[in-house]
């Protein structure tokens, strides 16, 4: 995003060829809308009421049965007739034939991906986040890294710009990165993780909510503060082998432990995992000695940095890592892996922030 930001004129939309009257065929009606990556039946955030089938790693197979846009008893039937399946990642306990709301993320190589619906299910997910941001208490907001080069920094005063086109300007930039807030009225801070303009993860903190919230509640807060003219914002850009992994923490699964291996096995133990499987995740250390904690960065399998949250400093050298461990037995050590359908998405996944501007 520039230093200095200008409004740009609205194009006029490009149609598609039929639309225009040209010789191209119309695209092939599917079963949830057009052919192709055309989510055109079913969209983002598209509340979906889902039968749980059988578990998966990191989640369940589910069978959907309704969703917010079917209007009739007949368009729920068809809906069902053509036994249409998603994946939901989640670490609630499930059964067969159970049925529960989620939200519609998108679909990948024919797979539906959901999110599962603000509720019990995203606390669960949510564990490592909301557990890392109490750890910090009221510096929630220093989870997110800063970028290398402190100048890339920009800040604005959200009063003397139109908040529908900053919202706009993210889009049209597929903004990878953070947009921090802060709002002296409301004595509070915010930071939002966006992956290509979405929401891939939110932490909001103020005087009179000290509690951690889940990050659609987060949202909602930190988009509300960004409605007062006296809310200042800051905003860089994180390349993706960091955004990723950070949101695991918040849109990811956890792992459960390893109880016999100590600290330092169990990282390295994790990262061989991790390396032949192509793993993305975010693992989240401990020194409660020290009171001090660290993320580390894995995308598709390679190390891409550890971030000592309370220093504020940024490490490329996994032997400083595992040095950590070494000089600390007592470290305890987290993991959150992002679901693998979401790391090979050919589009944006997580929380379109135009839900959260009224």
């Amino acid at each position: 995003m520039g230093e200095n930001i200008e409004p740009e004129e609205d194009k006029p939309k490009t149609q598609p060829e039929a639309e225009r009257g040209g010789g191209g065929s119309p695209p092939r009606k599917t079963a949830i809308g057009y052919g192709g990556d055309d989510l055109s039946g079913f969209k983002p955030g598209h509340l979906l009421l889902c039968r749980i089938v059988s578990p998966k790693p990191g989640g369940y197979r589910v069978l959907i049965l309704s969703h917010s846009s079917t209007k009739s008893v007949r368009e729920r039937m068809e809906l069902l007739e053509q036994a249409l399946e998603g994946f939901l990642p989640t670490q609630e306990r499930l059964e067969a034939g159970e049925e529960v709301f989620a939200r519609f993320v998108c679909i990948h190589e024919g797979t539906i991906l959901l999110a599962a619906e603000p509720a019990a299910e995203v606390e669960v997910m949510q564990t490592v986040a909301v557990k890392a941001a109490d750890y910090i208490a009221k510096r929630a907001t220093d989870l997110f890294p800063l970028p290398a080069d402190a100048s890339s920094v920009k800040s604005l005063l959200i009063g003397e710009y139109d908040l529908h086109w900053l919202i706009s300007d993210i889009e049209k930039r597929s903004f990878t990165g953070v947009v921090k807030t802060s709002s002296s009225e409301k004595k509070s801070r915010g930071a939002i993780l966006l992956y290509k303009s979405s929401a891939v993860g939110c932490v909001y903190i103020s005087e009179s909510q000290p509690e951690i919230a889940s990050t659609n509640d987060a949202l909602i807060q930190t988009m509300a503060d960004l409605h007062l003219p006296e809310t200042q914002i800051d905003f860089y850009d994180l390349p993706e082998s960091v955004v990723l992994p950070l949101s695991a923490i918040f849109l990811g699964y956890p792992v459960e432990k390893t109880e016999f291996l100590n600290p330092k096995a169990n990282f390295q133990t994790n990262c061989s995992f991790y390396a032949e499987k192509a793993v993305t995740a975010c693992i989240w250390l401990q020194i409660p000695s020290e009171r001090s904690s660290c993320l580390v960065f894995v995308f598709m399998g390679s190390f891409t940095g550890a971030f000592m949250i309370e220093s504020q400093l940024f490490c490329n050298d996994v032997d400083s890592v595992i040095d950590l461990l070494d000089i600390n037995p007592d470290a305890q050590v987290e993991v959150s892996l992002l679901p693998e359908e979401a790391v090979k998405l050919k589009f944006p996944f997580g929380f379109n922030l135009r839900r959260f501007m009224d």
